[in-house]
């Protein structure tokens, strides 16, 4: 496994980290931790996770 830092802005409504972390849990990541900040332009969430050795670099980008 290798461990990744993921900066993501997302617009602060009700559900959209569920369609981001789902989407993540498909490709087998391993969210190890989150912080969400608000700013007027949305929520930037900050993810630790840990990702399969066989993941691309590209294919965590599309996750997200």
């Amino acid at each position: 496994m290798t461990l990744w830092r993921i900066r993501a802005t997302v617009d602060d409504r009700p559900g959209y980290l569920s369609v981001l972390t789902a989407s993540l849990a498909l490709r087998g990541v391993n969210i190890l931790a989150v912080q969400v900040h608000t700013t007027e332009r949305g929520a930037v969430d900050d993810f630790l996770v840990d990702a399969p050795d066989t993941l691309a670099e590209a294919d965590l980008v599309a996750a997200v």
